[in-house]
């Protein structure tokens, strides 16, 4: 989309910093001829037009979402982009530092004894107020302040970081891509390794893989990897379904033949939080298994998280080395940022795939990362930002 007189727009509010769950979407736009994007803007295709005027217009589209467009200037772009992103809290904090250094930060510029300061980009105005640059991810006053103060913000892991998807569907379940086709793709995204991790027989809504159906997929798993042995690490695995007694799925004798195993629940949702903490707590307790994935199960909009002793259980996946997911699907976000920041304080590594069905769905990490850093979470945390080889030590457990 483009509109004349634009020089430049940037998405604001609660979309930039990640947040899994938005009321309505925040356009910063930067202009000169105010009054012509206002009146483009007010022509997008819309239901309703909320507001309308030279700095300020609001739609409602089609599909019930509001859309605020800010219409700034150049000059006061960045300090309107920071206003805009928020969130509240975080910007009352900077306010009060601004004050207490005797200047005056709004949405149109950073002033000090009403001269206005340049300020080419955000960067810029913690930089006046001397903080370190804090991440949009980051701003919701949970001790970002207090950490750039002490030089202790955590620099946060990126999507570039990632080297691979461990948890990946193919047509074997109820994914809809071949196995070539899931190795191919990860190849084009550069990817150091790929895991396929199909269901396991107890789904069997997800066409989950009998025993010999499984040993049918390794079979074929292993002559891909002899193909493509220049090009990517192939991972033979299953998503093995966590029982109703905490037992696997699969025999430990069948999971000590995969190069890497998922445990989840997908049954038994219902159950008290004390049984469904003792199953998790179990499969992070077996020797084989490597990840949780989607650990509090929730779908959001749809199904809450079932309940569980988060505490409990970041703490026994750091004690036996078994990584948690942060599920990038867009109605998991599972972990989400709180219970992200949790495991990174008790020290369980953290894994950030995407869960895969289609191929479009390997662009959904973004939104798996953007939540690991709201999570706090660093590179160093990440159990999918380790190269092969070291990725290979962390997968023999013990």
């Amino acid at each position: 989309l483009k509109i004349e007189h634009v020089v430049k727009a940037e998405i604001a509010g609660s979309t930039r910093r990640g947040k899994g769950t938005v009321g309505d979407l925040d356009i910063l736009i930067c202009t000169k001829d105010f009054k012509n994007v206002s009146k483009a803007l007010a022509n997008l295709p819309h239901k309703q037009i909320i507001a309308m005027g030279d700095t300020k217009v609001s739609l409602l589209l089609s599909n019930n979402m509001q859309v605020d467009f800010r219409i700034v200037d150049d000059e006061s772009f960045a300090c309107a982009l920071q206003y805009f992103t928020g969130s509240k809290d975080h910007n009352v904090r900077v306010r009060e530092i601004a004050i207490k250094k005797g200047f005056k930060l709004n949405e149109y510029g950073l002033f000090l004894k009403d001269q206005k300061i340049e300020t080419k980009n955000e960067e810029d105005i913690y930089k006046a107020l001397n903080l370190c640059y804090i991440k949009p991810t980051l701003r919701e006053n949970k001790g970002e302040i207090e950490a750039c103060l002490s030089n202790n913000l955590p620099d946060v892991v990126e999507l570039e970081d990632i080297k691979g998807d461990l948890h990946v569907h193919s047509n074997y379940s109820d994914g809809l891509m071949s196995l070539e086709e899931i190795i191919q793709e990860a190849i084009k995204r550069d990817y150091e390794y790929i895991a396929i991790t199909d269901h396991s027989v107890s789904s069997y809504v997800a066409g989950g893989l009998s025993v010999e159906r499984l040993y049918e997929q390794l079979n074929e798993i292993d002559k891909l990897k002899f193909k493509y042995k220049d090009k990517i690490n192939i991972l033979a695995g299953s998503e093995v379904d966590i029982k109703q007694d905490g037992r696997l799925d699969f025999d430990d004798s069948v999971l000590k033949d995969l190069d890497i195993v998922i445990a989840s629940i997908h049954q038994g949702f219902g159950n008290s939080k004390d049984i469904n903490t003792k199953r998790i707590i179990a499969a992070i307790e077996n020797p084989y298994v490597n990840i949780i994935a989607h650990p509090t199960g929730r779908l959001i909009g749809q199904r809450p998280p079932y309940e569980l002793d988060m505490q409990s259980i970041v703490e026994k996946a750091a004690k036996h080395k078994t990584a948690l997911e942060i599920n990038s699907f867009y109605l998991r976000l599972d972990l989400n940022d709180e219970h992200a920041r949790l495991a990174k304080t008790f020290g369980a590594k953290l894994c950030i795939n995407t869960d895969a069905h289609t191929k479009d769905n390997f662009n959904y990490m973004i939104f798996g990362v953007l939540t690991a850093q709201r999570g706090w979470v660093e590179k160093s945390d990440c159990l999918n930002t380790l190269n092969y080889e070291q990725l290979k030590q962390f997968l023999k457990k013990r």
